[in-house]
């Protein structure tokens, strides 16, 4: 049964709304096409109605006067716009942020520079996108900023040797002429 208020489908049983509350007809159409929403006054930026003037206050006092009895609004919400978030749109869901998880760093700095602390650097990278999919958005940035660390050091500590490496073939070169 749909809601003659807000369109939603609700279970035959049900005498309120499941989504606004409203109390429900015993007759409520079933059909598959939910009912339009009921009309708004139109503000500064919105479109006029179908004929597209505005209804006189006599024609829409007359229209409500005849009308079904209007069952009245639920109270607004305490705090509007809580678990609302911007281009939300109902019955979809909110998107994650976007964390890097730094695993092709990880990777490289594990390959060319320093393998035990790159190996550190994968398994943390690794953990980051599993704390995303449960929400753990917190834990899953701390994680990724481990990793990054991790192949910082990896990187830093490679280069270091091969630097080292590099002025020891050098000098011994010098020294051999």
């Amino acid at each position: 049964m749909y809601c003659p208020k807000c369109g939603s489908l609700n279970d035959d049983n049900n005498h309120r709304c499941v989504k606004c509350g409203a109390e429900l007809p015993h007759g409520a159409p079933k059909s598959p096409n939910p009912p339009s929403p009921p009309n708004h006054p139109v503000g500064p930026g919105d479109k006029p109605p179908q004929g597209g003037a505005q209804q006189s206050e006599s024609q829409q006092s007359e229209s409500q006067q005849s009308g079904p009895p209007q069952t009245p609004a639920p109270p607004p919400h305490p705090n509007p716009g809580q678990y609302q978030q911007p281009g939300y749109r109902p019955g979809q869901q909110p998107q994650p942020p976007r964390i890097d998880n730094h695993m092709v760093k990880a990777i490289l700095s594990t390959l060319f520079c320093c393998l035990p602390l790159g190996i550190v650097s994968i398994v943390y990278a690794a953990q980051v996108d599993g704390k995303v999919r449960l929400g753990d958005y917190r834990g899953a940035q701390v994680t990724a900023d481990n990793a990054n660390m991790w192949a910082n050091w990896s990187i830093g500590i490679g280069v270091g040797i091969a630097v080292i490496y590099m002025l020891i073939a050098f000098g011994s070169a010098l020294s051999s002429m």
